[in-house]
């Protein structure tokens, strides 16, 4: 009787454990983890550079920028864009030796590359937590990294000029490798570090020392716990956050304090935060966060504990943020991550799950075929989908400048050092290093004729697209500002490409 050939699934399954085989070695642990994360680093790195290239900067860039230019003048860290000091005002404070460095390096490089660096640091913990704890495959481990490489969150935070919080993100994700390796020396480092982030960090850190402890190691995770928890309600006490901001630059530096604003209120008013979580428009965020990853991490609901903060008090802050602030210049807030923070857990989460579905016929846990395929699936398309950096929105044409950044170019020698600028906030990035920088409109003022905008010159970007793709400014809008400043004393200097420059 002749042999009976074995099926397709059978083969790809021997195929698939030949060619893990060769590769499931101790060379691979050594290499192909930094060789992602220098993969990434690099990706990350072209995207930001390329849009500062383009102008794109943006409010929070125009934040920092300004927050730079006063620390290498020996000032305090003030904004005049968003009305506070962006490191104490939000407990930032490992941002400070940033803004001093940026005595020798240019500012706006110097954030984007520490952020890509931040960011990419941690698919190396990822990989060895889910080979040293999961005992999970090469090929298994290789699309958890994808799947964080690829996480929305990440870029959109890659592309929102600059967040401290993603210095946590590879601190923590570290943290948590070195804790399980008992290496307590660097294991505080990261969580001292992470905690100098941002202040609402330390709800993160408390759940990462919840999971410490009920996994046993009680004393090591009690203590982390009462320390996150501890700084974070420190952060609330002292900072009193609020979000009553009306500028895009305001609800940009906001989004840093909403998760605090969050946490405060889900004491005094916890309906109004469970409200905000069940609300329908959070659902695609909840999605893009779990959804490439197939939901796999919440049939691990105890290694979620380190993202519940994250998750409940984003999605919260978040809400609050764009009901503060309203529909216009919450449109143009969109360089915040509130979920970036959650990134991290979830994936480690999911590296967890996968290790209790699998087989695991020796040493290593086997995964079907069909279930890392349908997790490449899902990665691939949220990532399509929800990341800024999406094939529709062709990244590689990115970097390039067109006539209306010559007009803005030529905007800026327009302009003297002593002037005070009242500036639209796409370029509010290009003219951080002035002494006096206000943000005007994004949108045309509904009566040009009462705007006061109170400085010697007014630079105006009336470019700008609203969430549909629709133009903000028509002809008539552009007239009608232009005549009441007129009124005011104003003259123009320049008006080209959608660009205006007025100066009194």
């Amino acid at each position: 009787m002749a042999r009976r050939r074995p099926g397709l699934r059978r083969r790809l399954d021997h195929l698939a454990l030949r060619v893990q085989g060769r590769v499931d070695a101790a060379w691979a642990d050594r290499v192909v983890p930094w060789a992602m994360a220098a993969a990434l680093f690099a990706l990350l790195v072209a995207i930001a550079l390329a849009v500062l290239r383009q102008l794109d900067g943006g409010p929070s860039l125009a934040v920092w920028g300004q927050a730079a230019w006063r620390v290498r003048h020996g000032q305090r860290a003030w904004s005049s864009v968003a009305g506070r000091d962006p490191v104490a005002s939000t407990w930032a404070f490992a941002a400070w030796p940033l803004l001093w460095a940026s005595r020798w390096v240019p500012t706006s490089a110097l954030l984007s590359v520490v952020q890509a660096l931040a960011l990419s640091l941690a698919v190396v913990p990822i990989w060895r937590f889910a080979r040293e704890v999961g005992r999970l495959r090469v090929g298994t481990t290789t699309l958890l990294c994808a799947a964080y490489a690829l996480a929305p969150q990440v870029h959109v935070a890659n592309l929102g000029a600059f967040h401290p919080e993603a210095i946590a993100v590879g601190a923590v994700s570290w943290a948590t490798l070195f804790l399980r390796r008992r290496r307590w020396w660097a294991y505080w480092a990261c969580v001292g570090l992470a905690l100098a982030s941002r202040g609402d960090v330390g709800f993160l850190v408390a759940g990462l020392g919840v999971l410490a402890a009920v996994q046993g190691q009680r004393r090591v995770g009690w203590a982390t716990a009462g320390l996150g928890f501890a700084w974070s309600v420190a952060a609330v006490v002292a900072l009193d956050p609020t979000l009553a901001g009306r500028t895009v630059a305001a609800s940009v530096d906001g989004s840093a304090l909403a998760p605090l604003a969050a946490a405060r209120d889900l004491v005094t008013r916890p309906l109004d935060v469970l409200g905000a979580i069940a609300d329908r428009r959070t659902l695609p965020e909840l999605v893009a966060l779990f959804g490439p990853l197939l939901f796999l991490p919440l049939t691990a609901p105890r290694h979620l504990a380190p993202a519940a903060g994250p998750v409940v008090l984003g999605i919260a802050g978040d809400a609050a943020l764009r009901d503060a602030a309203g529909p216009t210049v919450a449109a143009g807030a969109l360089g915040s991550a509130p979920l970036l923070l959650a990134v991290v857990p979830v994936v480690l989460a999911a590296a967890v799950a996968l290790s209790r579905i699998g087989r695991k016929p020796l040493d290593r846990v086997n995964t079907d075929h069909r279930l890392a395929a349908a997790l490449a699936l899902a990665t691939l398309a949220l990532f399509v989908e929800a990341a800024p950096t999406s094939p529709y929105n062709q990244p590689w044409a990115w970097g390039g400048r067109d006539a209306a950044d010559a007009a803005r170019e030529e905007a800026l020698d327009g302009l003297r050092r002593a002037d005070s600028i009242t500036v639209s906030p796409q370029m509010a990035a290009m003219v951080a290093e002035w002494p006096a920088v206000r943000e005007g409109p994004a949108a045309p003022p509904p009566r040009p004729g009462t705007w006061r905008p109170g400085t010697d010159a007014v630079l105006l970007d009336t470019n700008g697209r609203d969430a549909m793709g629709l133009a903000i400014w028509d002809d008539a809008d552009r007239t009608a500002v232009v005549v009441a400043l007129r009124a005011r004393g104003y003259r123009v200097v320049l008006s080209a490409e959608g660009i205006i420059l007025l100066r009194r």
